[in-house]
């Protein structure tokens, strides 16, 4: 069987909120992989112990896609032009996607 990629996104983006909204780390790249494991020493609340850590490498034209805690965000850190604003961005997701921008630093 042949899936479209639109019909393979609506297949998969629910799965991913899923894993988020349970605190799995849901990452992925648009292109390539930029992904990597490596042993790292922690600073804040783990400060100075050391554990294996997803570290990301970005690369020209590579897009980064974080679905937060809880599920109720989706972090992009991106170089690509079709990412570039928060309206390209809403763009992109399925229709049964509500996107809610949400300015931080904001008074």
């Amino acid at each position: 069987m042949k899936l479209g990629l639109k019909k393979l996104k609506g297949l998969m983006f629910p799965f991913y909120l899923s894993l988020g909204a349970s605190n799995e780390l849901v990452v992925w790249s648009s292109n390539k992989n930029v992904f990597s494991l490596d042993k790292r020493e922690w600073i804040g609340n783990l400060e100075g112990d050391i554990r294996e850590t997803v570290i990301v490498k970005m690369e020209a034209n590579s897009s980064v896609f974080w679905i937060g805690y809880d599920g109720d965000s989706i972090v992009i850190i991106s170089n690509q032009l079709q990412f570039s604003t928060y309206e390209k961005i809403a763009q992109t997701f399925l229709k049964f996607v509500s996107p809610k921008r949400c300015d931080y630093g904001e008074a």
